[in-house]
Formats: structure tokens, C-alpha cells, sequence
């Protein structure tokens, strides 16, 4: 359970990470997902999506806007 919970928290520091990088850089969103640690692109996709509603290219559309 512990070992869970320090995964879930890592998780959720990388999304953290990735929406910060997406609101502030340029940067394509496969080179945020490889820059906060994950690779696995579907993956990303699916977490970023759970933690935020929304997919990592429309949270970074609708939050330059």
C-alpha cells in the first residue's frame, strides 16, 4: 500500500511538472511527457486526462487563451 501511495504521489508530482512546462514553454507535448519522466505516450495521455479533464493540448489551448 505504501509503495502505491509513493507511486501515485510521483505521479501525480509529473503531471504537476508536465502541466506547468505545458502552460509555460513551447515545448511539444511528447518532449514535456519525456522531460517529466514518462514515455509511454498513451500513458501520459490517459493520466494528464484523469488528473486535469482534459487532454495535455487542450489544457495548453484553453489556458493560453
Amino acid at each position: 500500500r505504501q509503495r502505491q501511495m509513493c507511486k501515485e504521489t510521483e505521479l501525480n508530482q509529473q503531471l504537476t511538472e508536465a502541466a506547468y512546462l505545458l502552460n509555460n514553454t513551447e515545448r511539444s507535448v511528447q518532449y514535456v511527457a519525456r522531460k517529466v519522466g514518462i514515455s509511454n505516450m498513451s500513458f501520459f495521455y490517459s493520466k494528464f486526462k484523469e488528473a486535469f479533464g482534459e487532454t495535455p493540448g487542450a489544457f495548453r489551448t484553453h489556458r493560453s487563451n
